[in-house]
């Protein structure tokens, strides 16, 4: 059996889009072909769920909520699904003490919110003030707000993590990684589904539909007040850069979204690759670190040399945090360059050696 390929007539343009037009007329004057909003952005979710295989019936699910609009949507849509997923649901709630003035507010919000919903509350305060230190504000407040998150889900024996990252937050990351230069890996984006338990429903719905959502249903939600500020990157791609993006193509969200969509799938492919030729390969040194032979990691394509060495550096540091294609280039140049002996310093307290065997 194999695939045929040929040319065809291209159909004439203008038959296209009359029968386009006879559908739509028709989808508008049949009686219950018009689907509610709340419905649709609700089975827009359930299918998510269902593609990525996020849930299984009987699940109990951590669900984080900020008390800003995704999250508030989040809540609501896995509520409203609860009962034909066989779920249960548990609202996390972190106060970074970032915002004084407001923090103490949204803790209370977001307690109330989950009394109406009938769920569990756990929250919990940053023990000192958030500072960047080596990494960015927004990761040092990511990383103690996921390990409160896994925290609270070891202790109450849940199976998944629920958070509300949605198709703006994707295509944002997308031109913050394009801007500071990044690959297939990069370019992926947020993962649907990461470390097989934090799982992101609503990544595939716009904020305008959780926006709409939220009126329709006449949900209230909090306003981060940080996020009108323009000192960080996100924020002024947010504000600045894609509503410009968006004067020249209208869907250039689900655009950049599905981008990332198609990148996720090729990284894939050479993530497995890789995974398998470093469990051939790769041996142990004295001191655990991993070692790779030069002779057969000089003979592989390009592309997969990047793989090799992120699979190398998640398995000697757990993840590849901060690790970017510029710090993947400086470990090339030294496998690949004419010194016996060199030394790359890298981000998480990480160093390659190019040594003599």
């Amino acid at each position: 059996m194999a695939f045929a390929f040929c040319t065809q007539m291209a159909p004439d343009p203008s038959e296209h889009w009359v029968k386009r037009k006879k559908r739509l007329e028709a989808a508008c004057t049949v009686p219950g072909s018009y689907m509610d909003p709340v419905k649709k952005i609700v089975k827009k979710v359930e299918n998510t769920i269902t593609g990525y295989r996020m849930l299984e019936r009987g699940d109990r699910v951590i669900v984080a909520v900020s008390g800003g609009a995704d999250s508030v949507c989040l809540l609501d849509i896995l509520f409203t699904l609860k009962e034909i997923l066989g779920l249960t649901l548990m609202v996390a709630h972190f106060d970074h003490g970032l915002r004084p003035d407001e923090d103490e507010y949204e803790t209370d919000f977001v307690k109330s919110l989950a009394a109406s919903f009938d769920c569990n509350f756990t929250t919990k305060k940053a023990a000192r003030s958030l500072k960047p230190g080596n990494a960015s504000l927004e990761e040092k407040a990511r990383d103690v707000r996921y390990r409160f998150l896994n925290e609270i889900k070891e202790r109450l024996s849940a199976q998944k993590i629920a958070t509300g990252h949605n198709l703006n937050d994707q295509a944002e990351t997308v031109l913050m990684r394009l801007l500071r230069g990044s690959g297939p890996s990069g370019l992926s984006g947020i993962p649907p589904v990461r470390d097989t338990h934090i799982i992101r429903p609503l990544i595939e719905v716009t904020r305008n539909e959780i926006e709409s959502y939220l009126s329709s249903k006449g949900l209230s939600h909090i306003t981060d007040s940080s996020n009108s500020e323009t000192r960080h990157l996100r924020n002024k791609i947010r504000l600045n850069l894609l509503p410009q993006l968006e004067k020249y193509q209208p869907k250039i969200v689900e655009i950049l979204g599905w981008t990332a969509g198609i990148m996720r799938k090729e990284n894939t492919w050479l993530e497995a690759k890789a995974t398998r030729w470093v469990k051939k390969w790769a041996e142990k040194g004295l001191n655990d670190e991993i070692v790779l032979p030069l002779s057969r990691f000089k003979g592989l394509p390009e592309p997969l040399k990047n793989h090799v060495l992120r699979q190398a550096l998640k398995t000697t540091a757990g993840s590849l945090r901060r690790i970017s294609l510029r710090n993947i280039d400086a470990i090339k140049r030294v496998a690949e360059g004419s010194k016996p002996q060199a030394e790359v310093t890298l981000p998480n307290i990480l160093a390659v050696k190019r040594e003599y065997d």
